[in-house]
């Protein structure tokens, strides 16, 4: 088992450097053809909750709510559209509690593993890994 805190942690920076790149550029800047640094945003709070609540659910012997794969850019763009009405300031207060959700799950109670479709599970190790990455790609992105 890996470092869950030190992991975590690498997680939280993400969190915060994506959340100073958002707030580095105008919300209305085109990222991609179709995504504005707001959906890029809504896309990450949209995941981020939802992986909070998977793990709760886990931490607490729960089922949780596991999507059925049905393509990631429809799942994707469905994440925000159900966000898109709320504040920068909204969706990032969001995205710090399911931040600090994920703490209580993965550090304090120790979750060995996850799965967030009906494909796969993931060791917390590789899906922390997995979403730093996926986190870090969007910041990078959204300054270009």
């Amino acid at each position: 088992m890996s470092n869950y805190s030190e992991l975590y942690s690498n997680l939280s920076e993400s969190i915060e450097n994506f959340i100073t790149t958002v707030n580095s550029q105008k919300l209305e800047k085109l990222v991609t053809d179709k995504w504005t640094v707001k959906d890029e945003l809504c896309h990450i709070v949209f995941w981020h909750r939802y992986y909070a609540q998977n793990y709760s659910a886990l931490a607490k012997g729960e089922k949780p709510i596991v999507f059925t794969s049905k393509g990631g850019s429809t799942r994707n763009q469905e994440g925000v559209d159900s966000l898109k009405n709320k504040s920068k300031d909204e969706l990032i207060d969001m995205l710090r509690k399911a931040q600090k959700e994920l703490y209580e799950s993965i550090v304090v109670k120790k979750v060995p593993e996850m799965n967030y479709t009906n494909r796969r599970k993931y060791k917390t190790e590789d899906f922390l890994d997995e979403i730093i990455r996926h986190i870090n790609g969007h910041a990078k992105k959204i300054l270009k």
